[in-house]
């Protein structure tokens, strides 16, 4: 079988087993140098192939304990296998959310995820999420402006028990969804492009709290989370957001009611799933690290920024 080797940031070329062999015996090899081949999850050190063990000129003491107090899982080494890094085109960016889903150990680990290519590739999967949006917000404007306005009537009856500043908050809410009406074409189109051009810049605000939360998970002792980088850890956050909404697109299609809410609640299974495997094999960490981290987030949100943007209502309203 085949074996792609590289030494960051070149691919040295497709070798046989037998080439790699000669090439560490001669020197052309390191066995420092990045070997794939298919069937493998990422990328190896040579030095730890088996097949290959001895061979080659031994890596230096100061570059082996710099290999160990670096995190390795979370610095790409070799040529990136994500087809949209390699060319940007349609084509490359359906290859990529196929093999993102496929196989995303493999084109992940070693991804680049720069945060302008990464985003762009985001909103061409999001842009592709809001046609059906589109079809469904035209196709059951009526049932959607109903469902809104019951939410509104339930919301004003909650606020009517509660007392205070906190009652004025929930009945200007009440008040706000109580009066929607029908969108037109037009008005959803709108919506759906601010939802695509702004989803991104959410998902980065989420990725900073999944990585402080995999950062508190390293100081209480996971190995795989200490180091992780921020920038790295935000663009994989909303790249596995961006990809995992590709689960939802059926959803709009189906009237509001039961029907929608049963299947909105069974695709949100696949999404954990397609999310969490994104986010780890990017950070190469294991998806169960990021789904607690991601249940340590949301604690952390709810405390920090829920408490606080609850406090920040109240004091607003009491001046009012």
């Amino acid at each position: 079988m085949q074996i792609h080797v590289a030494r960051s940031p070149n691919q040295l070329g497709v070798f046989s087993p037998a080439e790699v062999a000669a090439g560490l015996q001669a020197g052309r090899f390191l066995p420092t140098d990045q070997a794939w081949r298919e069937g493998m999850s990422a990328w190896t050190p040579l030095s730890q192939w088996p097949e290959f063990a001895g061979q080659g000129v031994p890596t230096p003491p100061a570059a082996n304990a710099a290999t160990a107090s670096a995190p390795e899982a979370t610095v790409p080494v070799g040529p990136s296998q994500l087809p949209w890094e390699q060319g940007r085109s349609l084509a490359s960016a359906w290859q990529s959310v196929v093999a993102m889903v496929t196989r995303p150990a493999e084109v992940l680990g070693n991804a680049r995820l720069e945060i302008g290519p990464t985003m762009t590739l985001g909103w061409l999967i999001l842009l592709v999420s809001s046609v059906t949006a589109v079809i469904g917000g035209v196709l059951y404007a009526e049932q959607l402006s109903a469902v809104m306005v019951k939410a509104g009537a339930d919301i004003l009856q909650s606020a009517n028990q509660l007392p205070g500043s906190a009652g004025e908050l929930m009945r200007t809410f009440g008040d706000y969804f109580a009066k929607t009406e029908p969108k037109n074409f037009g008005a959803v189109l709108l919506q759906a492009v601010l939802m695509v051009l702004f989803a991104p810049f959410l998902y980065l605000f989420y990725g900073l709290l999944q990585w402080l939360a995999l950062r508190l998970l390293g100081l209480f002792g996971v190995t795989a989370c200490k180091g992780l980088p921020l920038g790295r850890t935000g663009v994989a956050t909303m790249l596995g957001a961006c990809l995992a909404s590709l689960v939802f697109v059926l959803t709009p299609l189906l009237p509001p009611g039961a029907l929608q809410s049963t299947f909105l609640y069974l695709c949100f299974i696949p999404y954990l799933v397609i999310h969490f495997r994104v986010v780890g094999a990017a950070l190469q960490v294991s998806p169960w690290v990021v789904f607690g981290s991601a249940a340590l987030s949301y604690v952390l949100f709810v405390c920090c920024c829920g408490c606080g943007l609850a406090a920040l209502f109240g004091v607003l309203m009491s001046r009012v």
